[in-house]
This record gives structure tokens, C-alpha cells and sequence, in this order.
């Protein structure tokens, strides 16, 4: 459900993921795509004060070898908060929100990282 949405309303993301086939939301690469993002934010959340180091080789991955536009990953968040929101409904609430959109800032800092 994560990738899903990122690729439905920012179809310029799919360039750089050619091997994904963006049919449905329901093809395995898209939601092998979608676990390995969750997987990623998990370790994130695990270690909050070293978010930049955990995701380090994502970082680096996604520069150097798939050449994914940095951009992407502020989209990706957005449809993150997005998806969560309406999983959450009434419990994400204005606090809830600003937390998360704070840490997802961060993710996305540490992901361009390699950019700079």
C-alpha cells in the first residue's frame, strides 16, 4: 500500500523503477517494493539518533546505483503520511501528524544524503 500510491499519483516516478511492474498494487514487485520501504522505516524508528547511518546504504543504493531522483523520496512521504492518516483516521491527530511528518523529514534527509 506504500508504493502504490506514490507511483499512481507521481507516475514520473516510475522511470527509474522500470523493472517494476505497476499494474496493480497487488504484483509482488510493487508490494515487495512497498515491504521493503516498511522495512527501512522500521529500522529507522529503531534508532532515531542514528537515522542518517542506518539508512546509509539505502542512500547509497538508491544514488548510485537506481539513480532515483531525490525528489522522489519527499513524494513517497507525503503518500506515506497520506496512507497512515487514513489508516489511523481520528487517532492521527494534529500531534500525531507533526511527529511523524518530523521523522519522515528526517528519513528524507538521510536518503538525499548521498546527493550532496
Amino acid at each position: 500500500e506504500v508504493s502504490g500510491p506514490l507511483f499512481d499519483l507521481h507516475p514520473q516516478t516510475k522511470n527509474r523503477s522500470a523493472h517494476l511492474n505497476f499494474f496493480s498494487y497487488s504484483e509482488p514487485q510493487v508490494n515487495n517494493h512497498g515491504e521493503t520501504v516498511m522495512k527501512g522505516l522500521d529500522k529507522a524508528v529503531n534508532d532515531l539518533d542514528n537515522i542518517k547511518g542506518v539508512l546509509s546504504e539505502l542512500s547509497k543504493l538508491h544514488s548510485e546505483r537506481l539513480h532515483v531522483d531525490p525528489d522522489n523520496f519527499k513524494l513517497l512521504a507525503d503518500c506515506l503520511t497520506i496512507v497512515i492518516a487514513a489508516k489511523l483516521g481520528s487517532a492521527f491527530t494534529p500531534e500525531v501528524q507533526a511527529t511523524f511528518q518530523k521523522f519522515v523529514a528526517v528519513v528524507v534527509s538521510a536518503l538525499g544524503r548521498q546527493y550532496h
